[in-house]
């Protein structure tokens, strides 16, 4: 019955809480692709979604934001200044900008996070 449902979930929800909603702009269109190549590349398909009204609410940079595809670090030889992606693309268009970062770590003896985890 309804009334043993809801106290289940009553008594469910005391112990483990309440679910949070998700946010709004989760919910919208992402922009993603594998990989951009360029801060160039980005700015282009990031006027080219308003040139069109086509509603985004974030783009997401691949592994080629890196350099050499290794995490936490920028590759400023393609995307030479992150700051101006950011006020584009954030500041003035109001959209999110993330970029991934997966669950792996490239073996390389000249990088500096691989460097701590072997020592």
């Amino acid at each position: 019955t309804n009334t043993s449902l809801m106290s289940y979930y009553k008594a469910l929800t005391s112990v483990v809480g309440k679910t949070p909603l998700t946010p709004l702009y989760t919910l919208g269109f992402h922009q993603c692709k594998y990989s951009y190549m360029s801060q160039e590349e980005v700015l282009e398909v990031n006027e080219k979604l308003k040139e069109h009204n086509i509603l985004c609410d974030s783009i997401t940079l691949d592994i080629d934001h890196t350099d050499g595809m290794r995490y936490f670090t920028w590759n400023y030889e393609t995307f030479p200044n992150p700051d101006e992606i950011v006020k584009k693309v954030c500041d003035e268009d109001k959209r999110k900008l993330y970029t991934i970062n997966d669950p792996h770590i490239k073996v390389d003896n000249n990088y500096h996070v691989y460097d701590k985890i072997i020592k």
